[in-house]
């Protein structure tokens, strides 16, 4: 059933989020069906290229998905899928740099996001809409895509790999990082709350110590995690809530942090500006301000994300019994 999973992945591939795992799991159904019907006319397992021929019969993978599209005039829904994406593409293009601004703005000058916030990326995303739409409806009335479509080959579909699968180079990293972490606390870069250095002096908060205590701890256990990872690179319930309960942690750890105003005095060298040293440590105090709602809004990206895992987890597990036929 490789070749049905690959079509299948890539078929979803094309289908809008919300409803592309409802759809997946009836298509699979859908195939299953029409295979076991192929292999009682026969009376044998279909070899590959019967199952090829049957895939390709049903429609190039964006072609298919695109029956599943609400229909437009202007675009058809043979390319449908392909200019939904690409609107998506532009549209984070066109937002990557506002999304800039605020993030620099937030710490030099607060009082200006509001100002920039509708008005500047409103022309930006109008223009972007306007040309990829042109383009497509020129592709459109050409009948570029749907010609190139006839010629599809499902074996030349690539492999699926499973949505909960974790890459090893991520756990790899994940170790590595807490041995990086360990030298710095151990070596005394990270276990006192005075430097002194090139003339200089920086005088941070009492703080400063417990929370990279704090995030050791959380990290010993993240390596442990990311061992079994290795082992084991699949994501399941415990897994995901043990990963959770880690990132909130740090989470935590750094709201702790910020809200103790980190930084306490700054000297410099005698050859540096102190105004700008002075700056900085009103920039951080600034950045202490809104140590609740930066963290909170990293809170809801984390358990939003371990939602998501566990709704993929349970969707490929779903769709998997569906294409062996339990």
């Amino acid at each position: 059933m490789d070749l049905v999973e690959r079509y299948i992945a890539a078929v979803k591939f094309w289908l809008p989020t919300a409803s592309k795992d409802d759809i997946a799991a009836e298509l699979a159904e859908d195939i299953r069906c029409e295979i076991e019907e192929a292999e009682r006319q026969k009376g044998r397992k279909l070899s590959e290229d019967e199952v090829s021929d049957l895939l390709k019969a049903r429609g190039a993978p964006m072609v298919v998905a695109s029956r599943y599209l609400p229909q437009r005039s202007l675009i058809g829904p043979e390319i449908m899928p392909v200019y939904l994406l690409v609107l998506k593409i532009v549209a984070a293009i066109s937002l990557l740099p506002l999304v800039i601004f605020c993030i620099t703005a937030l710490f030099t000058a607060p009082e200006t996001i509001a100002s920039h916030l509708f008005i500047a990326p409103a022309g930006s995303l109008l223009t972007s809409f306007a040309v990829v739409t042109i383009i497509f409806a020129i592709i459109e009335r050409k009948g570029i895509i749907p010609a190139k479509s006839q010629s599809w080959n499902p074996k030349s579909l690539p492999s699926v790999r499973p949505s909960g699968r974790i890459k090893r180079s991520e756990s790899v990293g994940d170790i590595t990082g807490c041995l990086v972490l360990l030298w710095l606390f151990f070596a005394g870069y990270l276990s006192r709350s005075e430097y002194w250095g090139y003339g200089g002096h920086i005088v941070l908060s009492p703080e400063w110590v417990p929370f990279w205590q704090a995030m050791l701890a959380l990290a010993l256990v993240e390596t442990a995690l990311s061992a079994i990872n290795l082992f084991q690179p699949v994501w399941t319930a415990p897994k995901i809530f043990l990963r959770m309960m880690i990132d909130l942690g740090k989470a935590a750890a750094f709201y702790w942090l910020l809200q103790s105003h980190p930084l306490r005095s700054l000297e410099v060298p005698a050859n540096a500006s102190a105004i700008d040293a002075a700056k900085l440590v009103q920039y951080i105090d600034r950045l202490s301000s809104y140590a609740g709602l930066l963290m909170g809004l990293v809170a809801v990206i984390v358990v939003v994300t371990a939602l998501w895992r566990l709704f993929r987890a349970a969707r490929q597990h779903t769709v998997v019994k569906t294409l062996a036929g339990k």
